[in-house]
């Protein structure tokens, strides 16, 4: 499977991780916008955000969509109706 890889445990992961991504694209920054990534914290979202920004190195470019799967945000708890 050609969209799976593992990241040894001795590697920065959110480094790699935006590494790895970006050569699949073939370095195109239009193509980055076609991924999922789904992470387990939105702080995880955000240092994946500031990793790819430092690989890509270009003025502006799409970025993958990443969601977080363990945060749970208060504020969508709050405006949410108790059946």
């Amino acid at each position: 499977m050609k969209n799976i890889f593992t990241i040894p445990p001795d590697i920065a992961f959110v480094e790699a991780l935006a590494e790895r991504v970006w050569k699949n694209t073939g370095g195109d920054s239009a193509k980055l916008s076609d991924h999922l990534i789904l992470l387990p914290t939105r702080r995880s979202c955000r240092a994946l955000r500031e990793a790819f920004l430092k690989v890509i190195n270009q003025p502006a470019a799409l970025l993958p969509r990443m969601q977080p799967l363990g945060d749970i945000d208060e504020e969508e708890l709050y405006f949410s109706v108790d059946p």
